[in-house]
């Protein structure tokens, strides 16, 4: 970085990659704010400048212990130790040092007391919530929520009849032709773990998904205008049960709250028509909801369809730092690798990465947020303005 960028960085304050510390000498603190970057997305420590961005500077031999007290910290205070990098750089002919944090590799980190923090902003606060913990142990590929074992679960909460109706549509083959017992058949499927169904088994082959996930829903409301405000429903209602059951209740929903609108004149009036918005975009932004959202929040999708627009809400914002822009180009990151291998044997569904492309190539218009704020990815989907 030249001296004009970090004078403009300096410049712009503390906030949650930036951090300023006139000096360091408690490794345990330093340690801390490591941790949090690392559970971030990266950020970078000024030493040597003070919290209201003045250029206090350092001397020589606050450089060379430094740079040996970072190293260390790094590599003895931070757990599983992380990879930083240090630079001198003259400011305002003054010397201060810049710390480089990487975005981990393997999150969680933690500090040598087993402490997890994150970043609040321009400060750090530490992890005591088991949910947000989990997300950490996601993000760094550790943990898969579909694969969590449900409690209280059995073979006996399997429908079987769906698992063999799976099974056949993913081998081609009858269930009563497989040479592995059902019990390790399932689990190596995904579907059991240690003699209980996991969250994608129960997902996908249930008999009663509410009963012990009743938080994995979709809800479903039709307003009159434009804001959740509306007091007027034209339609509300929940789509509860397996993923397939509530991707079939999803798109009635939005056929029988959407206008269909005749595709060429020579149909004639008798005719169905199209739906307003494309059918097969529709259909991709849904099951992608329910294939990707983040298991481990404890909310149901949201389908709202307003006067001009639709809007799907899955809970958890995009994962492992995937941007908006990286997910319009098909990169994927798996977030719940069961229900993506599986998926396609039931619904709609190519895995590949493809969907939100090709429903962008048929909704040229259609917005995508990754909201950090209120933790939810949302799809937006224009309504075109009725006719009279």
């Amino acid at each position: 970085m030249t001296n004009d960028e970090i004078q403009t960085e300096i410049m712009l304050g503390e906030d949650s990659q930036r951090q300023f510390k006139a000096n360091v000498h408690n490794p345990e603190q330093v340690a801390a704010e490591m941790v949090a970057f690392l559970n971030c997305s990266g950020g970078r420590i000024f030493i040597g400048v003070t919290d209201d961005g003045s250029v206090k500077g350092l001397d020589a031999d606050d450089i060379r212990r430094l740079n040996q007290l970072m190293t260390n910290t790094a590599t003895q205070n931070v757990r599983p130790p992380a990879s930083i990098r240090t630079k001198n750089i003259r400011v305002d002919d003054r010397i201060i040092m810049l710390v480089d944090v990487p975005d981990g590799l393997n999150k969680p980190y933690c500090d040598n007391e087993g402490r997890f923090w994150v970043k609040n902003r321009a400060d750090k606060r530490k992890v005591t919530s088991p949910e947000e913990l989990q997300r950490l142990f996601q993000a760094g590929a550790k943990l898969f929520a579909d694969e969590r074992r449900i409690p209280e679960t059995t073979l006996e909460d399997l429908d079987m009849s769906v698992f063999a109706d799976f099974y056949y549509r993913k081998t081609a083959s009858r269930l009563d032709s497989s040479s592995l017992p059902i019990g390790r058949l399932l689990e190596a499927l995904g579907f059991m773990k240690n003699g209980a169904l996991t969250l994608a088994g129960l997902l996908l082959a249930g008999r009663d998904v509410t009963r012990h996930a009743p938080l994995f829903h979709i809800a479903a409301a039709a307003f009159t205008g434009t804001t959740l405000t509306d007091e007027a429903f034209l339609d509300k209602t929940e789509f509860r049960g397996r993923l397939p059951e509530q991707y079939l209740g999803a798109m009635s929903f939005l056929e029988r709250n959407l206008r269909h609108v005749q595709g060429s004149e020579e149909e004639g009036f008798n005719q169905p028509g199209v739906l307003e918005i494309s059918r097969e975009a529709l259909q991709e932004i849904v099951v992608n909801a329910l294939v990707h959202r983040d298991y481990l929040v404890n909310s149901s999708i949201k389908l709202f369809i307003f006067s001009d627009r639709v809007e799907i809400h899955s809970p958890g914002t995009l994962p492992n730092s995937l941007t908006v822009e990286a997910v319009k180009q098909g990169v994927s990151v798996p977030r719940n690798s069961v229900l993506l291998s599986h998926a396609q044997y039931l619904m709609p569904y190519s895995g590949l990465g493809s969907g939100l492309p090709r429903s962008l190539a048929r909704c040229p218009d259609m917005e995508l947020v990754n909201d950090d704020t209120a933790n939810r990815f949302m799809v937006c989907f224009r309504r075109a303005t009725k006719r009279s």
